[in-house]
């Protein structure tokens, strides 16, 4: 029973109570969104049943365990780590666009500094992606203007 009332704590907010500055956001806006009938309208594509860990979110480089981590599933949902706290939402794969969906569920467990930073800056990276690219064992992903905002190799 204290496993359950604990895993609820994490999962579950109450909307009563305001944030703290160091708690990710309760809900993550998408990018704009991907037409279903457009080349991007497959739910993960390509990315389908695949697993990442990153090296580089936004322009800071990952040098501390655990790295975090962004997995695919075969029906459209993603699954991320920025290292403390678990986030898991919809994403579209295709044509080279990638959308992630309107808002994350996540835990909201308090967090050392740094493990705190990146999982901000793992939940930004999924914000700003709006093109990906894979090759030589790596996955990228871009903002709208080019920039890259993650960098990912396959997980063991």
């Amino acid at each position: 029973m204290c496993l359950a009332l604990a895993l609820a704590g994490c999962v579950g907010a109450d909307p009563t109570i305001a944030p703290g500055p160091n708690d990710p956001p309760a809900a993550i806006p998408s990018v704009a969104p991907v037409s279903a009938s457009g080349p991007a309208g497959t739910r993960s594509g390509a990315l389908a049943g695949t697993a990442w860990e990153a090296l580089a979110l936004g322009g800071t480089a990952v040098t501390t365990a655990p790295a975090p981590t962004l997995t695919f599933d075969r029906a459209g949902r993603v699954s991320a780590s920025g290292g403390c706290n678990s986030f898991a939402g919809s994403v579209r794969v295709g044509g080279g666009a990638i959308a992630f969906g309107e808002a994350f569920a996540g835990t909201r467990r308090a967090c050392p500094g740094d493990l705190e930073a990146r999982d901000q800056r793992m939940l930004a990276a999924l914000q700003q992606a709006a093109t990906y690219r894979t090759g030589a064992e790596r996955l990228t992903l871009f903002d709208a203007s080019g920039a890259r905002v993650g960098l990912f190799v396959p997980a063991l």
